[in-house]
């Protein structure tokens, strides 16, 4: 779950549209006036007038008054209905987007950033509340929360020098400058077999040194790298990222220009993985005909950014006696009638931004017939599975728990569990023995699995298998420490009493919370059984200073970090001594 927004700062802004907009509180009669285009990872929506954050999924629509929020690592896109513009937000943001009674389109950034893309030249009026206040924003920006909680906005229209990539220019040299990879808006894609991201660019002078800073807080790009040529391979692994490129004349030193700020995403390549046929498999088939063809299924998963797939299906190691060689432009599994024999494949993958195609790993089946076993026992479904999560979570060791349930009971002597690694299909394939129902396996690494079972009976025959199923697996975090709101120093009030209020943590199920005296003695605290309780009451404190202790507990009941805040509990009345008035006494 993502990290949620603090009461008041959501609450400001849904009171604001409530009284501006008093016909619009509900969603029953009301128009959505977007829909979720695309989304990366986990995403929520918190309806207006609710309090509880909710799943979202492509094609839902958004109505006026409600608040998206994205997780780390998550982003999404979201289309305005009339075509006018589209909003990319990026990962640990939350946005509130509204239509005013004269169909006037407004969005509010209360936390990360977010990019207003003007899809149409006559887009209309579009504004931006800050601090209560709109301001009109018109063609492309990029807005973020700066560190004070101010608004920044980012014109992608203009720029220094007549180049809108540029914030400063004083060398006119450099106006014909231009990125050419990564492209805009597009991730640059890595996988095993390339670990570096292509960061090319034309327009420099030569000998012009280029200085790449980046990092994942855009307040904070904490990595440089330098160069003279024009290009450099950046070797970072998949996130977000922003940068900036700055550009110095080598005679005199100076820096003569410097990019606005620019976004990178960076993802794996998730190439698609066969889930029929598989690697090395054998099919067996009872058929007594003089020419006996088997009906074979050819499907996979649908890899990410893949604009184009290929298939191919030959004879032999070389691919070169083809019997299937099929283009699709999206995820389409067909099936085909083929004769005994063996039989080698390979999908090869071409993926968005880029113009060479890449090959996966030739694998080989095998259909036999004739078999010595029994045709009504053969087949899928015969093993189902069982009530198992297909997302699941580990602390010092990834392992994936599975159960099943056979029909063909004590028929079969042993379960064989292939587990195939989505993520990485060239690696090899583990295998699971079990004579029970169930099995607790450790893997080769958290990510994305493919999981089948097979039935093999006392000779070693194939009778049962199941359907696939995927999992994910992934090492569950301590978690980070909740935001503590306010001053550095949070001050009591003259009679002793403190309000303290948070951010709630990403995936706390409980809170501790106590107060430490200067002699760091316990004072007070509490733990809190709750996951969405976000402040919390000290009252009577006696006048010092204190330290405030916060921390998250997860749903293994471990304590994740902790966020401290000095307290100051004043010694004396706030106010202010009574003055005695002069008298003159005659």
């Amino acid at each position: 779950m993502a990290g949620m927004i603090s009461a008041i700062s959501l609450g400001l802004v849904v009171g604001w549209y409530f009284f501006s907009e008093p016909e619009n509180k509900n969603n029953t009669n009301q128009q959505p006036i977007a829909v979720i285009k695309k989304i990366k990872e986990e995403v929520d929506r918190r309806p207006a007038k609710r309090q509880v954050w909710q799943a979202i999924t492509p094609g839902e629509p958004v109505y006026s008054g409600e608040a998206i929020r994205t997780a780390k690592g998550s982003e999404v896109k979201i289309q305005f209905l009339d075509g006018s513009r589209s909003i990319d937000i990026e990962p640990e943001s939350i946005v509130m987007i509204l239509q005013s009674a004269n169909k006037e389109f407004s969005l509010d950034l209360m936390e990360g950033g977010a990019s207003v893309i003007a899809d149409k030249a006559d887009a209309g009026k579009f504004n931006l509340i800050q601090n209560g206040k709109s301001v009109e924003l018109k063609g492309a920006a990029t807005l973020s929360k700066s560190g004070n909680g101010g608004l920044e906005i980012q014109s992608e229209d203009s720029g220094a020098g007549g180049n809108p990539f540029f914030t400063t220019m004083s060398d006119p040299r450099l106006a014909g400058f231009k990125l050419q990879q990564p492209l805009k808006d597009k991730s640059a894609l890595i996988d095993i077999n390339k670990s570096t991201v292509d960061m090319v660019w034309s327009g420099v002078p030569a000998g012009f040194k280029t200085k790449i800073s980046i990092g994942t807080d855009r307040n904070n790009l904490s990595q440089a790298f330098e160069t003279t040529n024009f290009q450099f391979d950046l070797k970072l692994p998949a996130g977000f990222y922003f940068y900036k490129l700055y550009f110095t004349n080598p005679a005199t030193g100076q820096v003569v220009g410097e990019s606005k700020l620019q976004r990178l995403k960076i993802d794996e390549r998730k190439f698609p993985v066969f889930v029929s046929p598989t690697a090395n498999q054998f099919i067996q088939i009872v058929n007594q005909s003089a020419n006996p063809k088997y009906k074979m299924l050819f499907d996979y998963t649908e890899g990410e950014f893949v604009t184009r797939y290929l298939l191919e299906v030959a004879t032999d190691v070389s691919l070169k006696n083809k019997v299937v060689n099929q283009t699709m432009n999206k995820k389409a599994g067909f099936e085909i009638d083929l004769a005994p024999g063996d039989y080698f494949f390979r999908m090869s993958a071409l993926f968005d931004g880029e113009t060479k195609p890449v090959s996966g790993k030739i694998e080989k089946f095998t259909i036999s017939v004739n078999r010595k076993i029994d045709p009504d026992t053969i087949g899928v479904n015969l093993i189902s599975w069982g009530e198992v999560l297909e997302q699941q979570f580990y602390i010092d060791q990834p392992e994936l728990a599975m159960t099943w349930k056979s029909e063909l009971g004590r028929k079969i002597s042993e379960y064989r569990i292939k587990l195939q690694s989505q993520d990485d299909p060239y690696a090899p394939a583990q295998e699971v023995r079990s004579r029970d129902l169930q099995t607790k396996t450790k893997v080769f690494k958290p990510g994305r699995y493919i999981a089948s079972i097979q039935g093999v009976d006392q000779g070693e025959n194939v009778i049962a298998n199941s359907q696939k199923r995927f999992f994910t697996i992934k090492e569950l975090d301590m978690v980070k420490p909740p935001v503590i709101l306010g001053e550095q120093v949070l001050k009591a009030s003259k009679d002793g009493d403190l309000i303290v209020k948070w951010k709630l943590a990403n995936g706390a199920y409980k809170y501790k919370i106590r107060m430490i005296d200067e002699m760091g003695q316990q004072v007070n605290g509490k733990l809190i059984e709750s996951a969405t309780v976000e402040s919390m009451n000290f009252n009577d404190l006696m006048p010092g200073i204190y330290r405030i202790e916060l921390a998250g507990v997860d749903m293994l009941g471990r304590t994740g970090e902790v966020a401290t805040r000095k307290v100051d509990v004043p010694e004396v009345s706030s106010l202010g001594a009574p003055k005695i008035k002069k008298l003159k006494v005659k």
